[in-house]
């Protein structure tokens, strides 16, 4: 079906902060960024110092300080947000790694 060219809009391009995730946001929110990140161009975040890119979560409960790891389960580790539904982190991949399970990371 044929667009009119007068009704047509462009996004902006994606900066690199807006890749970055807000721990301090909504698990919703985070949880909805990261999917909409996904494949390209990844959302991330900082780990012990190390940029790491988050390809899937899931949305759980949890409570903590926003952005702490407040638990690990067999497969993932879950983050505190701005809110009361915190974030399990599934698939990420380390800078200069390949992608492994949330559980095979905190392994180190």
């Amino acid at each position: 079906m044929p667009q009119d060219e007068q009704d047509v809009t462009f996004a902006p391009n994606i900066s690199r902060e807006r890749e970055a995730l807000d721990w301090t946001q909504s698990g919703e929110t985070i949880y909805n960024h990261i999917r909409g990140m996904n494949p390209f161009p990844t959302a991330y975040t900082t780990i012990a110092g190390e940029r790491v890119k988050v390809f899937a979560s899931e949305k759980t409960t949890g409570s903590g300080e926003a952005g702490t790891i407040v638990r690990l389960e067999e497969d993932g580790f879950v983050v505190a947000t701005g809110n009361d539904v915190a974030i399990k982190v599934t698939l990420l991949q380390p800078a200069g790694k390949k992608q492994m399970d949330g559980a095979t990371f905190m392994r180190g």
